[in-house]
C-alpha cells in the first residue's frame, strides 16, 4: 500500500468514526503526508546528486578528451585531480579506460621517456586500485622500445 492509498483509506474511515476518534485519524493523515513529503524530498535530493555526479563525470571525460594521446599527458591529467577525493577515482577510471587505445594507437611501441610515463601512470592506477598489478605487468611486458635514430649528418 502506498502512502497516498493509506491517506485515501484513512479519509474514508474518518467518515465512519465517532467524534472522539477523528483527531487521531487526522493526526495519522498528517503524519502520512509528512512522510510522503520527506520521501519525495529524499528522492529529489538523490536524483540531484545523481545528476551532479553524471555532470562531474562528463566534465572529467571532456577534459580527458582534450589531451593528446601520450602517457605524459595522461600523467598530467591524473596529477590535476590528485588532491580531489571525489574526482580522483573518476579520473583514474577514465585514464584506465584509455590505456588500450593509447597503446594500440602507438602500436605498443614507445620511446624511453614515454615508457617511463607509462610506468608512472600504471603505478598511479595500481595505487588507486583501478588497475591490478597483473594488468600493469601485462601492459609493460607488451610494450616494445622504439629505436632512436641518430640524426647526425
Amino acid at each position: 500500500m502506498t502512502t497516498k492509498e493509506a491517506i485515501r483509506e484513512l479519509k474514508i474511515v474518518r467518515n465512519y468514526c465517532n467524534a472522539k476518534s477523528i483527531p487521531a485519524i487526522d493526526y495519522a493523515i498528517r503524519a502520512l503526508r509528512e512522510k510522503a513529503e520527506q520521501e519525495a524530498q529524499a528522492a529529489a535530493r538523490k536524483d540531484a546528486e545523481r545528476r551532479q555526479q553524471a555532470e562531474l563525470v562528463q566534465s572529467i571525460r571532456e577534459r580527458y578528451a582534450e589531451m593528446n594521446d601520450t602517457f605524459s599527458s595522461v600523467s598530467k591529467f591524473l596529477d590535476e585531480y590528485k588532491y580531489y577525493r571525489d574526482r580522483q577515482p573518476i579520473a583514474c577510471e577514465i585514464a584506465r579506460e584509455g590505456l588500450d587505445e593509447i597503446l594500440e594507437g602507438q602500436n605498443y611501441t614507445l620511446d624511453c621517456p614515454e615508457a617511463v610515463q607509462l610506468f608512472h601512470v600504471c603505478g598511479k592506477l595500481v595505487k588507486q586500485g583501478v588497475l591490478s598489478l597483473t594488468e600493469a605487468q601485462d601492459y609493460i611486458l607488451n610494450v616494445k622500445e622504439r629505436a632512436e635514430h641518430d640524426t647526425d649528418d
